[in-house]
């Protein structure tokens, strides 16, 4: 049966995606409420948790199949928990989703400040492509 997939950082970017599961799927906007997504010390990637006044921007990936989600739960490895999710579209709409949530055990790493698609795709999205290359 396939899954949406909540995207909230370098999975937005569509070739980054693509080159993970080889192709881009549809989507559209959608936000995560009761989230926040935060920067990771050291990492050019964000990492969210759980946060009751927080809503995470982000896109949803739509009709990925299992054998798509093997392949980005390898690529997000045990640093995060495939968990299920609720998003809200722009129109209100709601599905639900999969999104990739920091392990308890990793919080620490997370710092005190915002991630952002906009800096990440102006000033680090060919260094991520370059140093995260090779995942199919």
């Amino acid at each position: 049966m396939p899954d949406n997939l909540f995207a909230y950082g370098t999975l937005m970017e569509p070739r980054i995606i693509a080159e993970i599961i080889g192709r881009t799927p549809s989507s559209q906007p959608a936000e995560l409420r009761g989230y926040r997504r935060q920067r990771i010390r050291g990492e050019l990637y964000p990492g969210i948790q759980p946060a009751a006044d927080a809503t995470t921007p982000g896109l949803i990936y739509f009709d990925l199949a299992p054998g798509e989600m093997a392949l980005l739960d390898a690529f997000e490895g045990a640093f995060y928990e495939n968990r299920p999710v609720a998003l809200r579209t722009p129109s209100g709409e709601e599905h639900p989703a999969r999104a990739y949530v920091i392990r308890p055990a990793y919080r620490h790493l997370l710092l005190d400040a915002p991630w952002d698609y906009d800096d990440f795709q102006e000033r680090f999205v060919k260094r991520f492509a370059r140093e995260y290359q090779g995942f199919r």
